[in-house]
């Protein structure tokens, strides 16, 4: 199997409960609409819960495709007529929709070079929405620190499985990013499941490595973090997700 579509099997082993915890909901309305949409255009459900986002609280769902993500974000461009989800060569994009009284964040990330695509929905009702309007003051999660200069554009937590995820913006480089987490994380006793492309990285990526995706493992927990200039020099965009086995 490649590097590349190894990276799937390895990020669904952080998001996915380590327990079969997370909470099923009832689909009716325009919650029911986003369902049928995601399975029509050939996503496969992978995750569903519950969680709070930066104040508010939402449900959090999370689908598999089989197919590039810039095939995925112009299906679901002309699904839910919005943008943004297509037209930059990167590995996550983002767009928000407003569903008849329901908000939808939809974030696309591509972890398999144009063979897989993941797709996180995120559906809350509009006074819900308002509430976590505001950015998050603390980027941390899991003990994660957040990148020096950092600014927490949305974080996201599931009390019931453990799961942890935000999403930040800096004035920095990827590769710094990357080697700054890679160096922290080790120093701190994770140890490297798929190392990132950083600065150091000797020529000809070396086995187990992806440009964007540092994925990291401790005993019972496990830390994905993606840094990946957002289009702009020097500005990057950092998700982490951080998963820790509950005891019950």
């Amino acid at each position: 199997m490649a590097v590349r579509s190894r990276l799937l099997i390895l990020f669904l082993i952080a998001i996915v409960p380590l327990q079969a915890e997370a909470k099923i909901f009832l689909r009716w309305g325009t919650r029911a609409r986003v369902g049928r949409t995601m399975e029509t255009l050939g996503g496969k459900q992978v995750y569903e819960a519950e969680i709070s986002l930066n104040e508010g609280r939402g449900d959090l769902r999370i689908y598999a495709f089989d197919r590039s993500a810039l095939e995925v974000g112009r299906d679901l461009e002309k699904a839910f007529e919005t943008s943004g989800l297509t037209g930059r060569r990167a590995s996550m994009a983002f767009a928000t929709v407003r569903l008849r009284g329901v908000v939808l964040r939809i974030v696309v990330l591509d972890l398999a070079d144009g063979d897989q695509t993941l797709v996180f929905a995120i559906e809350q009702s509009a006074s819900e929405f308002k509430r976590s309007a505001s950015p998050p003051e603390n980027g941390s999660v899991g003990g994660i620190p957040p990148y020096p200069g950092s600014r927490a554009l949305f974080k996201a937590d599931d009390e019931n499985t453990g799961m942890a995820f935000v999403v930040s913006e800096v004035q920095a480089s990827a590769e710094n990013v990357r080697e700054f987490y890679l160096s922290r994380l080790v120093a701190d006793g994770w140890d490297e499941a798929v190392s990132p492309v950083t600065k150091n990285t000797p020529a000809g990526i070396r086995p187990g490595s992806s440009p964007s995706l540092g994925l990291y493992l401790k005993p019972g927990k496990v830390c994905c973090v993606l840094a990946e200039e957002n289009g702009f020099p020097k500005v990057t965009r950092i998700t982490i997700v951080h998963k820790t086995q509950l005891v019950k």
